[in-house]
């Protein structure tokens, strides 16, 4: 649409812009502000005035349509047959659960509010359609609280079903069609509990083409013009006359009368408003839109395979700009020379073609409430204009006008700061629900803030000394409390703090007994694993540490228990901070049955505690911090053999045991079924390792590792 004219290259990403051939520049129709004014329904403030009226009407199932179990078993030597009941209520359902994504175009908006003034008086009077068929018009007087309610209401019944409710502005007058006939109507509120309804005016269908009617819309200047479409194309323009000196209109007369018919054409959908003229109408179709006036027809929109046109609205107030609303975008058209003058994506369903315009003006602006009737959903698009350039103000944002249904029509009661509006859904229930504006200016980062640091540090690095001193305080204080308390059975992630590096008054508490503890810390995935290990734990200690006998235990003990403070460590992000025990005369032993009970997810958390180390190889030394990702050292030698040479390994393992001390600790890695345990560790500290050397064993165990994941996690890193 529009070729070669403010072609729309990027559809709403930020940055976008607008092409003008005719003077060869971009224009960036974006204007970036806080995010104050945006609308929010508030909470607790809906309301129901009016329940469910119409009935879900399902064709009763015939007699001959479904066979008894009597006939079946008879007939057929199968025993299995399906009683009439459960059949019939099968059907019934998927007749129902049908009819809720049916959409028929020739629909328009069942609720309206006119606004009533007279001389002493002014007040808001609801129109809508109920009725269990659909078939009756009430109207309303809503009271003039802050939260409106009906007080009075007056029906008129139809021989068919009502499709649409239009008001005529600054006038006691609305409009009612159905698919045979339009009828206009005044309203007039007696007193505050009492009103009345007068039928001035029928047009039927055999007064345009004798097809059954699609929209109807009046002028907003003049109040005697009418427009109407039927099904087919075919539009007219009639006039609302007086006659025998009646005040009010009692007679019409029909002034033009054309048609848009395309063979083409299957949809029903056909709409038409006013334009910049009285006499000039725009009459839209699903793939074409037309300008019409008493000596001209042209068509200005032709839309192809890719785009349909939806809905087509007028702001209030002017007719300079029309809004028109497709299945990809929604565009400010200039309705005097019909020229795009903006168009914007709203990357809303391409195939929902009951989406619908609710365009009202708010501070010199436009904003379009793109309704959904088959999800409860409004998607705002506000259009501003700066130095006389239409632009998009803000950010396109969305907001749930119902709870649980979709709406079929929405009207706004003094539509500004605090607005309240009425809806009404397919089944004909009315409610009441009260907006906000944003109170407190958001603003929009053209940038990407810094990203935070991490909550969990990394284990190996330095905390500060103010830092470091209370944690090795609260860790004194608690070790002494637990050591004069037998009932003090609390996990080690109280007494250690892991938050920080672990303090280092915990070595001189820990003792030669048989224990080995080794901190995690905030991820473990990584091609490269740290091990921080501990000295052993004193006697003091050793009842604190029971629960942490075996790893595997810990693990699950922690997944199953909700209320474990440990629990909150376990992010969505696969995260892990918490302290792990191994007595050492115990290992791995069930851990593949732990890991089969997993989900994916923690299954491959746990395999990424134990990293994947060359054969008869040692642990990494740790003097100086590898990596900000440690993971436990229990380790299992991956199924395939690494392909290095066997002489360079032997070299690699003869500089790393003549680098290491005699008392220096080793891990072994082996399958889970013939797990070795690891010698006793010494008191002593480590030697460390040369930098050459480590850097040789970490590139092999990093290979190692990538080969691994992409063989069982499928490339997942």
């Amino acid at each position: 649409m529009w070729p070669g004219k403010n072609t729309h290259l990027t559809y709403g990403v930020d940055g976008s812009c607008t092409y003008d051939r005719a003077t060869d520049s971009f224009d960036f129709p974006r204007l970036r502000e806080p995010k104050r004014n945006q609308l929010r329904p508030v909470k607790d403030s809906f309301h129901c005035l009016v329940p469910a009226q119409l009935k879900q009407k399902s064709p009763d199932i015939g007699a001959g349509s479904v066979k008894l179990a009597s006939e079946i078993v008879e007939q057929s030597t199968d025993t299995y047959f399906v009683p009439k009941e459960v059949l019939k209520k099968g059907h019934q359902e998927s007749l129902a659960a049908l009819d809720r994504k049916i959409y028929d175009p020739t629909y328009g908006d069942l609720l309206a509010v006119l606004r009533y003034t007279v001389p002493r008086a002014s007040t808001d009077v609801l129109i809508s359609a109920t009725g269990p068929y659909g078939d009756i018009v009430a109207v309303s007087i809503l009271d003039s609280g802050r939260l409106p309610s009906l007080s009075s209401t007056k029906a008129v019944r139809f021989s068919s079903r009502i499709r649409q409710i239009f008001t005529i502005p600054e006038t006691h007058y609305f409009g009612v069609r159905t698919s045979v006939s339009v009828c206009i109507f005044e309203a007039r509120v007696e007193s505050k509990f009492s009103v009345g309804v007068a039928r001035l005016v029928e047009i039927p269908q055999k007064s345009l083409a004798g097809q059954a009617f699609a929209h109807a819309c009046v002028c907003p200047r003049m109040e005697a013009y009418l427009a109407l479409v039927d099904v087919k194309g075919n539009f007219g323009l009639f006039k609302l006359v007086r006659r025998d000196l009646d005040r009010n209109f009692n007679d019409y007369k029909r002034l033009y009368l054309s048609s848009i018919h395309d063979p083409a054409e299957l949809s029903n959908f056909k709409k038409l408003q006013f334009a910049h003229r009285n006499d000039e109408l725009l009459v839209m179709s699903r793939s074409s839109l037309h300008v019409w006036s008493p000596g001209t027809q042209n068509c200005k929109v032709v839309a192809n395979y890719w785009t349909r046109l939806l809905d087509l609205a007028v702001p209030a107030g002017q007719h300079d700009y029309c809004i028109l609303l497709t299945t990809r975008e929604v565009s400010v058209v200039d309705m005097s020379g019909f020229e795009l003058v903006l168009g914007w994506s709203h990357h809303l369903d391409q195939q929902d073609l009951s989406l619908k315009l609710s365009v009202q003006s708010y501070d010199g602006r436009f904003e379009c409430h793109i309704i959904s009737q088959a999800t409860p959903l409004v998607c705002v698009v506000t259009f501003g204009f700066e130095r006389q350039r239409a632009r998009v103000v803000g950010d396109p944002y969305f907001y749930v006008p119902h709870p649980s249904e979709p709406l079929q029509s929405i009207v706004f009661v003094d539509y500004g700061a605090a607005p309240v509006y009425l809806q009404l859904t397919k089944d004909l229930e009315i409610s009441r629900a009260h907006m906000e504006r944003a109170d407190r200016p958001v603003e929009v980062p053209e940038r990407t803030p810094p990203s935070q640091p991490p909550a969990i540090a990394a284990v190996g690095r330095n905390p500060e000394p103010a830092k470091q001193n209370d944690a090795e305080e609260s860790v004194a204080q608690l070790v002494a409390r637990f050591a004069q308390s037998d009932d003090a059975y609390l996990s080690l992630a109280s007494i250690v703090p892991t938050s920080g590096a672990v303090p280092s008054n915990l070595e001189s508490l820990v003792a030669q007994n048989g224990w080995a503890v080794y901190c995690a810390s905030e991820r473990v995935f990584s091609d490269v694993g740290q091990i921080d290990r501990l000295h052993t734990v004193p006697e003091t200690l050793f009842r604190l540490l029971r629960p942490f006998e075996n790893r595997g235990t810990r693990l699950r003990d922690i997944l199953q228990s909700k209320r474990d403070t440990c629990l909150d460590r376990i992010s969505t992000n696969l995260g892990l901070s918490l302290l792990t025990v191994h007595k050492q005369d115990q290992g791995d032993h069930g851990i593949e049955a732990i890991r089969s009970q997993l989900p994916v997810e923690l299954a491959a958390l746990l395999d990424q505690w134990r990293p994947h180390e060359p054969q008869d190889t040692s642990r990494f030394s740790h003097a100086e911090p590898l990596s900000q990702v440690p993971a436990i050292s229990t380790s299992q030698s991956s199924k395939r053999k690494l392909k290095a040479r066997p002489a360079k390994l032997a070299g690699l393992s003869q500089r790393l045991s003549q680098s290491r001390s005699p008392g220096s600790s080793q891990i072994n890695a082996s399958s889970p079924a013939s797990s070795q345990i690891a010698s006793p560790p010494s008191s002593q500290p480590e030697a460390p390792v040369s930098s050459q050397l480590r850097s040789s064993l970490l590139t092999q165990g990093t290979s190692s590792q990538k080969k691994r994941k992409k063989r069982k996690l499928g490339g997942f890193m």
